[in-house]
Formats: structure tokens, sequence, C-alpha cells
């Protein structure tokens, strides 16, 4: 809304900075860039400022983040994409199972145990399912501990209740993106888009468990938030005000479930 050269600076020290530390954080510049670009269109493509400041930030931003792979490249030949390859992981291992199981499947065992599933006869398969459990739990499991468990289950539903209001709240921000053609939404969802897509093809291009983490695409709680945020638009109706206390009450039990949580697994319990 308002360009200028220091904010353009800085966004760009932060994205290649934060692709020295990884790679994949590069993606957020595609957003970035579409905001650039419809500067641009805009402006016909005559806006000698705007291509300066597009310039400037691909000048700061893609040096800083790909100088490394470019070297180990040089090198010795590594790809800047290389994953290490583990193997087979028994597991982990989910190269058994179908596109469709891997989008849509379920498991009772997943449906039953709120932590996400390391078991050569137990898995979590479901890409969706994985990213949510891991959103709220990581890589840990205490399912043999019934206080941290009945608090991980609580957890759950409320996060279950909030990915309904984020839900609502997408299908709420496209129609008022391509209503008002707010180029500020259209990134976000282009983020969204952009991280939702590449986890799941990395999801199938190397089948393990470890490969579906929220933690890959951590950028998306800036939309996961919003989203939320504008499923309740202001309102003076008194039924929807009590609708968004409601939904306020799970927010404020969902943050006190998840502190609980944490709090247990950091003190190592036993009973908990």
């Amino acid at each position: 809304r308002k360009p200028g050269y220091r904010r353009i600076i800085n966004t760009a020290l932060c994205i290649g900075l934060a692709m020295m530390s990884k790679l994949s954080t590069g993606f957020i510049a595609v957003p970035v860039g579409f905001i650039f670009i419809a500067g641009l269109i805009r402006s016909r493509f005559k806006d000698k400022h705007i291509w300066l400041q597009f310039v400037s930030f691909a000048g700061i931003a893609f040096p800083l983040g790909l100088w490394f792979p470019i070297r180990n490249l040089i090198s010795w030949g590594i790809p800047p994409t290389y994953v290490f390859d583990l193997g087979i992981i028994p597991t982990q291992d989910l190269s058994g199972y179908t596109v469709i199981e891997r989008l849509f499947g379920t498991s009772e065992a997943s449906m039953t145990i709120p932590y996400v599933l390391f078991d050569e006869n137990y898995k979590d398969f479901n890409i969706f399912t994985v990213l949510f459990k891991s959103s709220l739990f990581d890589d840990f499991d205490h399912h043999d501990k019934f206080g941290i468990t009945l608090i991980a289950a609580i957890l759950l539903f409320l996060g279950l209740y909030l990915v309904i209001m984020f839900i609502v709240g997408l299908v709420r921000t496209v129609i008022r993106a391509v209503k008002e053609r707010d180029v500020c939404l259209f990134a976000v969802l282009l983020l969204f888009v952009t991280e939702f897509v590449s986890i799941v093809l990395f999801a199938f291009k190397y089948p393990l468990t470890c490969s579906v983490n929220f933690r890959y695409i951590f950028p998306t709680v800036i939309c996961f938030l919003l989203f939320t945020a504008l499923c309740f638009p202001k309102s003076d109706n008194q039924y929807r005000k009590l609708i968004q206390k409601i939904a306020a009450g799970v927010i404020v039990l969902f943050s006190v479930s998840s502190i609980a949580f944490y709090a247990c697994e950091w003190m190592a319990m036993p009973f908990f």
C-alpha cells in the first residue's frame, strides 16, 4: 500500500537470511513477487520506482538466500534441493499407500490416538491428518500417559473447531478478495496455496511420515490467523455476537490447553 525502499530492503533481508537457514522459506517470495507484479500492472509497467524496488529486492534476497546452495553445487555437485536419503524406515514407510489414501484415507488408530503415529503396524498416512496433529504436538507421543493424553485429546477437539472456523474464513476471504480485488488478500491466499502444494508434492516424493510436518510450512500460521479472524465479520446481530463470544472462548481454551500440554511435556511428569 505504501511501497518504499526501507520496507522493501527489510523484507528482502528477512527473506534472504531466512533462506540461508532453510531454503524452503523462499516460498514466501512468491506472494511478495505477486505484490510487485500487481503494482507493475496497475502502473502499466511504466513506474520506474517499482521496477527499481523490484530489482533492489531481488538483488538482496536472492544472493543472500542462494549463495550457499550454489556454492555447494559448484564445489561438490550437490543439487540446491538435495534431501538426504533415509532409505526405507519400517515405522515410517508410506510407499505402500495409494494417492487416494494419502489424501483422503483414515484409519482407526489415527482417529483414536491424538499424536502422530510412528509404528510398523499403525501409521498416520493421511497427509492432512499428520499436518494437523504435528501442528499441535509436533512429534511428541505420550499415549501411554493418561493425564497428558487427556489434555492432548481436549486440545485436538478444540483444534478441530478452529479448523472449521478457518475453512469458513478461507471461503469468505476468497469471496472478499475477488469482489474487492484486494492484492494483499490474494497474496496471503497465494502463500497458503504455495506452501500446501509444496508439502503435498514433497510428501509424495519422499513417502515417509517425517516428510510431513507442520514446521515445514510454518509461514501458513499467518494465513490461519487471518482467515480464522475473517470468519467473523463485524455485525450487530445478537445471534452472530453470541457465536463470536463462543468462538473467543474456544480460542482461549485452546491457548490454555496448549500451554498445559507443553508445560507437562517440559516437566516430564510421570503421571501426566
